[in-house]
Formats: C-alpha cells, sequence, structure tokens
C-alpha cells in the first residue's frame, strides 16, 4: 500500500515569520546603536549652576562646589573656578567665574557686614581725679571686628571731662565701617583731686662722725602727686656734732590740699662711722685691726644683737659679715675687752653648763644657750625661747650655731665690744629669734646643733 505525503505548504509559513522575527530585530537593535551613537556618546559635557547670585557674612568661607547644581558627562576635575579676586573679609560684590571646556559662567558672591564689633572693657571702676578727663580709649581693652571700628562717647566725642566727684556710668559707642553699632557701659570713680599725702625721701636713720658737718636738709625730698611745690620743714635746724648722742629729727611736709606727712629721722653722732650698702652707722669703738684677729666682735646690749665685723683692706674692722640673736643680762659691761681663755664645755652659775664658752672678762662669757647637764640632748629649751631679749644674769647666750661659729673662726684674744645703740641693731639688722614648742621630743636639743646626732636634722 502506498505512504501517504504530508502537505508541504504549511512548512514554508512557519520559516517565513521566523525570517520576519529575526529581520526586525536586527533593524531595531541598529536603529537603537545609532540612537546612543548620535544621543550619547557624542553629548557634549554640561556644568549646572545653581544660582548666579549669592551671599554670605564678612569672614566666613566661601564654598565653591555649593554654586554647582549638577555636572553631565564632566568630573570636577575639568572645571576651572576663577575666585582670586574674592575677598571673604571685606564687603563687596565679586565675580566668580566657572569655566567648562569652552562654556564659562559667572556666579556673583555679595559679602556683606551685619556682625556688630564687639567691645572688651577694662577693669571696672575706671580711677580719675575731678578736674582730670578720660579718653575713650583709657577704658578700652580691645575691639574685635572685620574691619576698622570707630569708639565715641554717647553724645559723640572721644574725650571726657571728669568734674564731679562720685561715681559716674558713660556709655560708649562702637561703629564699624559697614554701619553695625555696639555699645558698652563703663563704670568711673572720680575721685577727689589730691588722694594722696606729700612722699618724704632721703630721711633715713643715718650717723656723722664726732665733729663732722650734718646738714638736716641735705638730700632730704619731698614730692606730691597733685602739688607740683609742697612745703618741707624740719623741727631740728642743726645737730651738734661737738658730742657723742643721737638727735631726733621731725620732718614735716604739707602740700596745697592740706595733706601732711611727717617721718621722724635719727641721726647719731659716733667716734665713727661705717658705711654699708648706702646707709652710714654709728661705732663707738676703736676700729684699729688687731694682728691675727680678723674679726670684731660687737654686742648691741639695747638690742640684743651680736654683729662680727671683719677687716678691711685697710686693716680696720669696718665690714660687717655676721649678726647673730642674743639674750644679754642686767650685768652685762660696756667697753672693749680682749677675750680670754675658751672652754668646750664650761660650768655656770645654778648648776647648769654651757657649750662653746670664751670669757670675756670676770664671770662674764660668750656661751650656749644654758643645759642642765653637760649633754647636748639636756637644753633649757625654756630659756632658749628667750633670745633675743635681756635674759641672762650678764653672759651672751647665742644658739650653738653662732656661739660655735665664734668659737671656731675668732682666734683666742679677739677684739669684743659691748655698747648701748636703741637706734639700729646694727648694719645687718637683728635676725629673728628661733622657736623650740615644748611639746616637741628634740626639745632637749638646739636646732642649730651641728651633731651628727641631733635629731632636727632628721
Amino acid at each position: 500500500m502506498a505512504r501517504k505525503e504530508k502537505p508541504q505548504k504549511e512548512h514554508t509559513g512557519v520559516n517565513k515569520a521566523l525570517l520576519s522575527a529575526i529581520l526586525i530585530t536586527g533593524f531595531l537593535c541598529v536603529i537603537a546603536a545609532a540612537y546612543l551613537w548620535f544621543y550619547v556618546l557624542n553629548q557634549k559635557p554640561a556644568l549646572v549652576i545653581a544660582a548666579q547670585e549669592t551671599e554670605i557674612e564678612a569672614g566666613d568661607t566661601f564654598d565653591e562646589w555649593s554654586m554647582v547644581k549638577s555636572l553631565v558627562h564632566a568630573s570636577r576635575e575639568q572645571v576651572e573656578i576663577a575666585s582670586a579676586e574674592l575677598d571673604t573679609k571685606t564687603p563687596g560684590r565679586y565675580e566668580v567665574m566657572y569655566t567648562l571646556g569652552t562654556e564659562s559662567l559667572p556666579v556673583y558672591v555679595n559679602v556683606v557686614d551685619t556682625t556688630p564689633p564687639r567691645i572688651t572693657l577694662k577693669e571696672m571702676p575706671f580711677r580719675i581725679k575731678a578736674g582730670e578727663s578720660v579718653d575713650v580709649a583709657d577704658l578700652i581693652e580691645s575691639v574685635s571686628d572685620n574691619g576698622a571700628v570707630t569708639c565715641t562717647f554717647e553724645g559723640g566725642g572721644t574725650s571726657l571731662e571728669c568734674k564731679e566727684e562720685g561715681p559716674m556710668t558713660v556709655k560708649i559707642l562702637a561703629e564699624d565701617e559697614a554701619g553695625n553699632t555696639a555699645e558698652a557701659e563703663a563704670e568711673i570713680e572720680v575721685l577727689s583731686p589730691d588722694q594722696e599725702a606729700p612722699v618724704i625721701r632721703g630721711a633715713e636713720n643715718t650717723a656723722v662722725e664726732l665733729g663732722g658737718v650734718f646738714d638736716v636738709m641735705d638730700g632730704v625730698t619731698v614730692s606730691d602727686d597733685y602739688d607740683p611745690a609742697p612745703v618741707l620743714t624740719a623741727d631740728v635746724k642743726q645737730v651738734d656734732t661737738s658730742v657723742p648722742g643721737s638727735t631726733l629729727i621731725r620732718y614735716t611736709a604739707s602740700d596745697a590740699s592740706g595733706k601732711k606727712t611727717l617721718i621722724e629721722r635719727m641721726v647719731t653722732v659716733a667716734d665713727h662711722v661705717i658705711d654699708y650698702e648706702g646707709y652710714r652707722y654709728g661705732v663707738y669703738w676703736d676700729l684699729t685691726g688687731k694682728e691675727g684677729q680678723p674679726y670684731l666682735v660687737a654686742v648691741n646690749r639695747t638690742m640684743n644683737t651680736v654683729t662680727v665685723y671683719q677687716q678691711d683692706a685697710a686693716g680696720r674692722y669696718t665690714m660687717p659679715v655676721r649678726a647673730f640673736v642674743c639674750s644679754t643680762g642686767p650685768t652685762t659691761p660696756l667697753g672693749y675687752f680682749i677675750t680670754l681663755e675658751r672652754e668646750r664645755w664650761r660650768y655656770l652659775f645654778e648648776d647648769c653648763w654651757g657649750q662653746y664658752a670664751t670669757r670675756i672678762e670676770g664671770h662674764i662669757l660668750f656661751h650656749s644657750v644654758p643645759y642642765f647637764t653637760q649633754s647636748v640632748s639636756d637644753l633649757e629649751y625654756e630659756e632658749y625661747n628667750l633670745l633675743g631679749t635681756s635674759a641672762s644674769l650678764g653672759c651672751i647666750r647665742l644658739t650653738v650655731g653662732d656661739v660655735k661659729w665664734i668659737y671656731d673662726n675668732c682666734p683666742t684674744g679677739f677684739p669684743c665690744v659691748i655698747y648701748d645703740d636703741d637706734v639700729t641693731a646694727g648694719p645687718l639688722g637683728k635676725p629673728e629669734s628661733l622657736y623650740i614648742d615644748p611639746g616637741d621630743e628634740r626639745r632637749g636639743w638646739d636646732p642649730t646643733d651641728p651633731d651628727p646626732a641631733n635629731p632636727w636634722h632628721t
């Protein structure tokens, strides 16, 4: 039986439809590629500015890129921004040019100043004397602003006369170049024209040699803060230099306002005078140096002070080198002495002992504050606390440190002077006394004793 053949017409139709679809798709791709090439690949870079004009406060920073709204087909590196002429501190209208390729777009930056100046005043109240004038600059510590500032008092003017005494408040106005203003209130205390009494100088205690010449007004001056010619007088016209002694001079200075100053001055007439640090001091003993004795020890019985003098280039005892506080007593003799023997420990009266003793004459000695026994830890600390006062029976008591210095540095037979002077303790003054707390466990030791076992050193 013969096979039947399928119809060929249907197969041919399918092939034609497929071919048509392929052709249409290819055509669309060609059109899309052409569109991409023409509209995208050939599109030019573009710069879009957000606004052609902007405003910033003087002193602020201008953000250049804040003015760029968008960039198309370009990067920031391709954009040139010309802003060299822009001064953000000075008010004005400035052009900033943005360039991309061949296209340039201007942006105008308006720099404005709307900030008022800041005023800082000096410490108040400001004090001035009645009748004087104050300048506005006298009251101002500083003014800060972007530009120049003009400061005046309220009502105008830069100077103000203060006529009446008492407190007053003034207003200071500050205006900058942009017209911004600020104000501050200053407190002024107007004082009496003359606030101070005259000042007298050059009337310190001094000394003049026996038979010398002394002018009571020589070197004494007066000045005043208000009166250009204050009056200076002295109640003593002349000092008698023919006899030793002291003369008290009272100087009085008065100004045109009636204010007065009184100063007392003691002028001492002495056998000899030494100069020390610009001052003159009277001495009442022979200054002649002794061979082999570099020092003279002088005891001011009135002031309970010891001053050690060294020989000068001429061999005279005129150079004060040390001062010690001491205690003398009612039987301490006056005079010039050549000291005698010395002892490391010396038995004293009333069952007590002294260290580093040097005999002056009779029973009068240089020695330490007494000890109950011959032991460096058995000090009579209550007597120690009396140093600087008249507390001995007649000897010259000193701290261990001071009396040991004399013992170690002044050879046997050194000259000693005991005198009275209630005007000055001596060229080096009077040192402060030491004090031992009775409740301190170290009270049995002299704090100045160099003994290595001294607990005060630890």
